[in-house]
């Protein structure tokens, strides 16, 4: 960068570092936590309020894809004239908004634009930001420490989903209650991290990413060998990658709309189902953790490919098995699944070059919105309004959760990557 970039500050570069790690913090709990906290807890409720069936406010996931996939292909530029702050707080007032619309909204397009707005955080905020910012601020072991930090979306799930279960037991506001409740769990986390923690990334200071200090530029920043742009859309395994992170939400979007139907057809109350939403976002945070640390010392190839195994096995219990301490552990194998989505920007910064990541490092997330909205139309095609019609879309879930083990197995090969793999 020129000379013109560069601007001052009194914070070194190991405290910036730090506080990038707050402020991914803070929009994991609030945006993630939020989000997802009520959004599974109000399918049921939305339904009776709108006087349709769940089938149609689980309509809902869609137009929170159509936010999501468009927020992922517009939110590299986004970031990069926001910076990472301006993205956390637009995120948030993005997310505020959304679920005020879905809590007053009196008709069913104003609750379905509510959703859509809800969508765009994921992106601009919430886990893709802190992949992003992490990738920026730590080269070495930032696998690791991205699934670390991960881990705080459960306590914010945790939360927003109990206190949630708790304001549906009046039947009068809580629903509304509810959503206002989130709304200002999101905006709040989010105005914090982008007023205080996020300053930037390295190159703004002429810093390098902790770790990172050999591969320092001419300007003082740092300079990842990889890929530009144009020569990643040349290479056949980056799009077998991009397709293979599809192909996973396609494997996800088969599961995760169950958490909403468990007190509908199995009678489970709404403090288990709240149980069964903390268990898979626990399962989803930890498991972060898990494939970044085996990425970091045996090839992101093998931590990714090692752990999607989990989740086929929980999958063919499930199939079996619909007892709630079965499926606590199929309510953690769904976690996993989301888990792993969470892996496409590591993937990308581990093909491209430092120059071009911003701009692209938001893509996988895309290509994850894609696959989980077409899967919607499938699960309703799948779905019969009965268990055995959720366990015929959790087997197809299974096989295609197969398929994308060898996708991932072929597309992220240590040829492939620019990175000294093993040794982060």
């Amino acid at each position: 960068m020129g000379e013109k970039a560069i601007k001052k500050t009194k914070l070194s570069r190991n405290t910036m570092a730090v506080f990038s790690l707050i402020g991914g913090a803070l929009v994991l709990i609030c945006t993630g936590g939020g989000i997802y906290g009520v959004s599974v807890m109000t399918v049921a409720p939305a339904a009776e309020r709108f006087g349709v069936s769940t089938a149609v406010t689980g309509m809902y996931n869609t137009a929170w894809l159509v936010g999501l996939i468009i927020s992922a292909f517009l939110g590299g530029r986004i970031m990069t004239k926001l910076n990472t702050n301006g993205s956390a707080i637009l995120g948030g007032i993005l997310g505020f908004l959304g679920l005020l619309c879905m809590g007053f909204g009196g008709a069913l397009p104003i609750y379905f634009f509510g959703a859509f707005l809800t969508g765009w955080p994921i992106c601009l905020t919430g886990p893709a930001l802190l992949q992003t910012t992490i990738s920026k601020w730590y080269y070495k072991g930032r696998a690791t420490m991205i699934g670390v930090v991960g881990m705080t979306e459960a306590i914010g799930t945790t939360i927003v989903a109990s206190v949630t279960a708790k304001l549906l037991e009046n039947t009068d506001t809580g629903y509304t209650t509810a959503l206002v409740f989130a709304a200002f769990f999101v905006l709040a986390g989010n105005l914090l991290a982008g007023l205080v923690f996020f300053r930037g990334i390295p190159e703004d200071y002429g810093y390098v990413p902790v770790g990172g200090e050999s591969l320092q530029g001419k300007g003082g920043s740092l300079e990842i060998p990889g890929l530009t742009k144009k020569e990643a859309y040349r290479k056949s395994y980056f799009w077998i990658f991009l397709i293979g992170m599809s192909i996973l939400n396609f494997s996800y979007g088969l599961v995760q709309p169950q958490l909403s139907a468990y007190t509908q057809f199995l009678g489970y109350t709404a403090a288990q189902a709240a149980i069964l939403v903390s268990v898979w976002s626990w399962g989803k945070s930890i498991i972060k953790i898990i494939y970044g640390f085996l990425g970091d010392k045996f090839g992101l190839r093998f931590g990714i490919c090692v752990t999607a195994v989990i989740p086929i096995i929980t999958g063919v219990l499930y199939i079996f098995n619909t007892g709630f301490p079965a499926l606590v552990v199929c309510a953690a194998g769904m976690g996993i699944i989301g888990g792993l989505t969470g892996s496409g920007t590591l993937g990308i910064s581990r093909m491209v070059g430092s120059k071009e990541f911003t701009k692209m490092a938001l893509l996988p997330h895309g290509f994850n919105g894609i696959g989980n909205f077409f899967t919607g139309f499938v699960f309703r095609a799948l779905f019969t309004g009965t268990m055995v019609g959720y366990q015929r879309a959790y087997t197809l879930s299974v096989i295609v959760l197969c398929i994308y083990v060898v996708m991932m197995f072929i597309s992220l090969n240590k040829k492939n990557m620019f990175e000294n793999e093993g040794t982060l």
